[in-house]
This record gives C-alpha cells, structure tokens and sequence, in this order.
C-alpha cells in the first residue's frame, strides 16, 4: 500500500473520529443539557444520573474513535511490512563484488606538511599491514582508480588501491587526504577487514550480477513518496535501443551528515556527503543490503527505524 493512501486512510480515521464526538456531543447538548438546565432552573432539581449518562456517551465515543485509529495503524503497518518483504524479494540480486572508500584526514592548520606525513603514514601502514597478512600480492591497475595492490587470503581476493595524497575541504577546514579504494568479492573477508583494523568509510557500493530496472524504480519511489531524485541521468545506445537510467536520493541527515543513495542499472551505492573530517560509516556493511535500501526509498521502512538503522552504522 502506498504511503500515500495510508495517509488518506489515517486522515479519515481521525475525521470520522471527530465528527462523531461532535455530533453526539451537540446531540446530546441539545437533548440532555439544555432541558436539564430549563428543568433545574425551573424546579431546583439537578438530576445528576443525566450528568453521569452524559459523560458515559462522551468516553464511549472517544474510545471507538481511538480504536478505530488503533486498528487503522496496525492494519496500516501490517499491510507495510508485506509490500517491505515483497520489495526485498523482487529486488535482491546476487552481489558481483562490494567496495568501500576509506578515507585518511588530517587537518592541515598551520603545518600541511605535517598533516601529509600523518596521513600518507597512517595509509601505507594499513596497505603494507594487509600485504603482510596476505599469501601473495601483485601490482594491478584498478580501472578509473589507478594503480592497486591485489592480495590474496586463503583463496580469498582482496584489491586496495595505493596511497596517494590529496587535499580536501571539511566543515572544519582544508586538509591532507588519502583515500583507499578497497574491492572485494567475499564479504567476510571485507567485514574482516573493516573490523580488525576499525575502519571508517564514507562510500559504500554493492556491485550486481543482473541488473535493476531503474526507470520503474524511480516511478515507483514518485508514486509513493512524490520524491525526485537529487541528480539523474539517462544514457542510451545511438539508435535508443537500450536506455540506461541512474537516480540519486537523499535519504537522511544525520550530524550533519547527508546520507544518499545512488542506483545504477548494475550496482548501488551508499555514500555520506557533507561529512565532518571523522565522520563516516563503521558498520553500513553488516547493516544494509541493496534491496534494504530500495524499501527504505519506497517510503516502507518507518522513519525511526530508518533514523536508528543509519545512526548505529555511523557509531564508532
């Protein structure tokens, strides 16, 4: 059921709630108090049962009111976790390889030199730690990425990309960066990973086997939520025989952190923009999936949880 139609439903649950009070209200204002009075003023006698017989209507119409509203909820939230178990069934999709983007900060201040050396230290360690542990290693080139190191683990793959140093800007200021492209086929071996050496990381992707129909997802997302992508695009072959569709959506800000997702015909993505210089994902892994993430996007995940599930994958 759409969001949309809930709300409908809700917002006459609540209509048909007030009104009957009222009426009943009015009515018995009209049929109970008004002759009550004219009859105490009349004959100095207050029949107090009236009072009593009138307060007993009131509190029975305000208790059908709010259960009627109790069972529209619990209809209402029954009927989403079915569309929610749908939507995770339709759209799971067996994962080709994960990667994360793990990025070292270091705020320059008065001394960039020094911030340099912090962060180009900090990331050998870790390539030259995960070298160290691995059974072999070749030098590879990630495409679009640059030059990487290939390590194997018990028949394990694992590609980190080497460190290059960059700057960045950060709420707090300018400063010496490396990031870390880290790819992976084997998700224990990624959990692994981020757990031993308590990794933070900023860009999370799920890359597929198969494909999405993004078009319809964005249709979808539309028609629940009247959301519009943060940014599309739309690719095609020359004689438009093939059209690929991509759509980012914001889905929350959390500390100042925007959290997005990104959909590809092959892949999504979970990125944090905005961030401060220690911000970032510690656990966005363990905690979401593609299709988690589509549901959340459909308007079927409740706000608070969504709110709870993003804050404990942004918890150290």
């Amino acid at each position: 059921m759409s969001k949309r139609w809930n709300i409908f439903l809700t917002g006459y649950g609540i209509a048909v709630a007030f009104f009957t009070f009222w009426i009943v209200v009015l009515g018995v204002i009209r049929n109970e108090i008004i002759p009550y009075i004219t009859t105490c003023s009349e004959n100095n006698l207050c029949e107090l049962t009236n009072l009593g017989a009138l307060s007993v209507e009131i509190l029975i119409t305000t208790f059908v009111g709010l259960l009627i509203l109790k069972i529209q909820k619990e209809h209402s939230e029954s009927l989403a976790k079915v569309s929610r178990g749908i939507t995770e069934k339709v759209y799971a999709r067996k994962i080709d390889y994960y990667t994360i983007d793990v990025q070292f900060d270091e705020l320059e201040k008065d001394d960039p030199e020094k911030a340099e050396k912090v962060v180009l230290e900090g990331s050998q360690m870790l390539v030259d730690l995960l070298v160290k542990q691995g059974k072999s290693t070749k030098d590879i080139e990630i495409p679009g990425r640059g030059k990487a190191k290939e390590i194997e683990f018990e028949k394990r793959i694992l590609k980190i990309t080497i460190p290059v140093v960059r700057r960045s800007c950060f709420t707090e200021g300018y400063a010496k960066s490396v990031n870390l492209h880290l790819r992976t086929d084997n998700f224990d071996l990624l959990n692994e990973v981020i757990t031993q050496q308590k990794l933070r990381y900023w860009d999370l992707e799920w890359q597929l086997v198969g494909s999405y129909p993004v078009k319809s997802i964005m249709d979808k997302i539309s028609e629940n939520l009247g959301k519009t992508p943060g940014s599309s695009s739309m690719s095609s072959t020359p004689a438009q025989e093939n059209i690929a569709y991509s759509a980012t959506y914001g889905i929350i800000e959390l500390n100042g952190i925007k959290i997005v997702a990104r959909i590809n015909p092959n892949s999504l993505g979970l990125t944090c923009q905005g961030r401060g210089i220690k911000q970032g994902f510690y656990r966005a892994h363990n905690l979401l999936s593609p299709e988690k993430i589509i549901s959340i996007l459909f308007g079927e995940v409740d706000f608070k949880e969504v709110k709870e599930l993003l804050k404990n994958a942004t918890e150290p």
